[in-house]
């Protein structure tokens, strides 16, 4: 089984979800929705960590989906690398756009994908259970690489998915 941690807001705000007080809770559910979506058709379990929502945060499990929202004082940064130290064994994927994120992951034998690229990679593979993690190793040389364009039917299959037919 794979296991990804999603940088929830960053995977958020690169879907295009509005990330305002009014918004932020239909946005965490909708992606909650679709992320769930995803664990389930792919094998997977994920972590999604949000920055926090009061002073002693919350962890919330919903099938294969675990919420973290970390407490004040604590970043959604600091909680996923926190919980790349404890991963009992480098078979996980972090999918963040943050450079930090993922520089650390990286050095911590970890793969990592851009949000950008988890999307791609998810859309150019019909069996990207087996293909994420293969797929995603960045080397020195494709850090910075571009991701392909998309075609008519993989952008139709990415709308069919998250809901954005419009």
């Amino acid at each position: 089984m794979k296991r990804l941690i999603v940088d929830g807001y960053n995977l958020a705000h690169c879907l295009g979800h509005p990330l305002s007080s009014k918004t932020l809770e239909r946005t965490r559910k909708s992606l909650e929705q679709k992320l769930c979506a995803y664990a389930s058709k792919y094998k997977a379990d994920i972590t999604v960590v949000y920055d926090g929502r009061g002073v002693l945060g919350s962890c919330e499990k919903h099938g294969p989906l675990a919420i973290i929202f970390t407490p004040d004082g604590e970043s959604a940064d600091e909680r996923i690398k926190s919980l790349i130290d404890a991963a009992p064994s480098r078979s996980l994927t972090v999918v963040s756009s943050d450079r930090n994120i993922r520089d650390y992951a990286r050095i911590s034998g970890v793969t990592s994908l851009s949000c950008q690229d988890f999307l791609s990679s998810f859309l150019q593979d019909t069996n990207v259970a087996q293909s994420l993690p293969k797929a995603a190793k960045p080397t020195r040389n494709d850090v910075h690489k571009k991701s392909a364009s998309l075609s008519e039917q993989e952008l139709q299959e990415w709308k069919n998915l998250f809901g954005t037919n419009s």
